[in-house]
């Protein structure tokens, strides 16, 4: 399939469970690294192609440098809190998340942990997703 003149190819990273929610391709307009109007029309060509992920297509849109969607994927990775990164794998739900959230609340209990007991998510899902949080691997997968 070809945009712009450019071939969209398929490529493995992070950046579709971000853009899941929403998230990522503010977080690139936060950066500088694209315009908002650049994210505006990426966003507006991944309504008819939602299998595409917004950074694929703002690569392929000569948007933004590979290199640079990598490096801010980490940048974005290290910023984000356990539940999210959890949410965005695709190892919890929204609502686990929100629930684990609620308990931790009233017991002050760590929310990895709550979230095992819930049987939401696997201890080594959670250590996964610390460890690739720590080490900013974007292509790491936790579940």
């Amino acid at each position: 399939m070809t945009m712009n003149g450019h071939h969209v190819g398929s490529w493995q990273g992070k950046e579709e469970a971000m853009d899941s929610v929403g998230k990522f391709g503010h977080y690139l307009v936060s950066r500088r690294k694209v315009s908002e109007n650049g994210l505006y029309k990426a966003q507006a060509y991944q309504e008819s192609y939602p299998f595409l992920k917004i950074g694929e297509i703002l690569v392929n849109m000569g948007e933004l440098g590979f290199v640079e969607l990598i490096d801010t994927l980490k940048d974005y990775r290290a910023q984000c809190k356990l539940g999210q990164l959890l949410v965005l794998e695709g190892a919890i739900t929204q609502t686990q998340l929100e629930r684990a959230l609620a308990t931790q609340a009233v017991t002050g209990q760590l929310l990895g942990k709550i979230l095992v007991e819930m049987r939401a998510c696997t201890l080594e899902q959670v250590m996964r997703c610390l460890v690739n949080k720590r080490s900013g691997n974007p292509e790491a997968k936790v579940g």
